[in-house]
């Protein structure tokens, strides 16, 4: 705090103040998680709008899944019951978490938690966390959420996919072709998911176009490894499309930032609510360090992912 208060004085501006009591009183007045996601809401997509990085005239975003280890209370348990295959008293409740965010800026924009026993497909499709987005947008997602449903919800509002082809779906790429156009014909269901009414279902488009595109992921030490890549960008060129759906890894990395850098990992909380309202707040600290390395970015002219996290957060 020192230095940075000297390095202010010398650019003239006026010190920063050390006291804490405002987040104090935050605590003491027991803030709402309603009130606190607003915070987190607007600061994401404040700093979201301040990145004029666009992808081909597009905004991008991405949706991922993790997990956070919470205290071993009985209200933690009843909420967020621990890992099943885990014998009784020997693990730790475990909140799951959908997160949606700005790819371009790293900004977290929203999330959706539950326990470990919903799945991350029915949290993504259910959670509402694309509804929002513009249209003509896209948005990167592991092969988790590559089903018909969650692309044709997202193609309804106007919102392209890219990601790795589910592992279930049979591939209809020859040998020696690389990237084509193929349709998909909306499943017959004997039973909807919980998630989704019938009618919703009866709804959804008939036939979808998805666009198959063969790469090589190349890894010194490791035999190249060919993947499928699945999305409804039909006109982009292949390559934008590749390297596009491989920053899908910078979210991994904001992870880490935040579980390990921040230390989220573990959240020692005794009330499922208190939790929830740290890991908003862990997210609000999150896009606060990601504003600081955006205004150096932009500042000394460098590329954002070039700059540390763990070295702005220590200064």
């Amino acid at each position: 705090l020192q230095e940075i208060q000297q390095a202010r004085m010398e650019e003239g501006l006026d010190a920063l103040s050390a006291s804490t009591s405002s987040y104090c009183t935050a605590k003491k007045e027991r803030m709402d998680e309603a009130d606190l996601k607003a915070i987190l809401v607007k600061l994401g997509k404040d700093l979201a709008d301040q990145d004029q990085m666009l992808w081909r005239g597009r905004r991008i975003y991405a949706v991922d899944g993790t997990g956070v280890a919470l205290a071993d209370t009985h209200a933690n348990q009843e909420e967020y019951p621990q890992p099943s295959e885990q014998k009784s008293g020997c693990g730790f409740p475990v909140m799951q978490l959908v997160v949606l965010q700005d790819l371009a800026s790293g900004a977290m924009l929203d999330f959706v938690d539950s326990p470990l026993n919903v799945s991350e497909t029915s949290m993504f499709c259910a959670g509402a966390l694309f509804e929002s987005l513009p249209k003509d947008s896209v948005m990167v997602i592991n092969r988790h959420y590559c089903s018909y449903l969650n692309i044709a919800q997202m193609l309804t509002l106007g919102i392209h996919s890219v990601s790795r082809l589910h592992q279930g779906r049979k591939v209809d790429l020859p040998k020696g072709v690389n990237d084509k156009v193929v349709e998909w014909t909306r499943p017959v269901l004997s039973r909807c998911p919980d998630y989704i009414s019938r009618e919703q279902w009866q709804q959804m488009p008939q036939k979808l176009q998805v666009r198959y595109i063969r790469i090589s992921l190349q890894q010194q030490g490791f035999r190249p490894e060919n993947i499928i890549i699945a999305t409804t960008l039909l006109d982009e060129p292949a390559d934008q499309i590749a390297a596009l759906f491989l920053r899908r890894w910078r979210m991994e990395m904001c992870f880490a930032d935040l579980k390990t850098t921040l230390g989220m990992d573990n959240l020692m909380f005794q009330s499922p609510e208190m939790a929830r309202k740290m890991v908003i707040m862990y997210f609000i600290a999150h896009n606060l360090i990601r504003w600081t390395l955006m205004q150096a970015a932009s500042r000394f002219k460098v590329d954002l992912d070039r700059l540390s996290f763990k070295a702005s957060l220590d200064v």
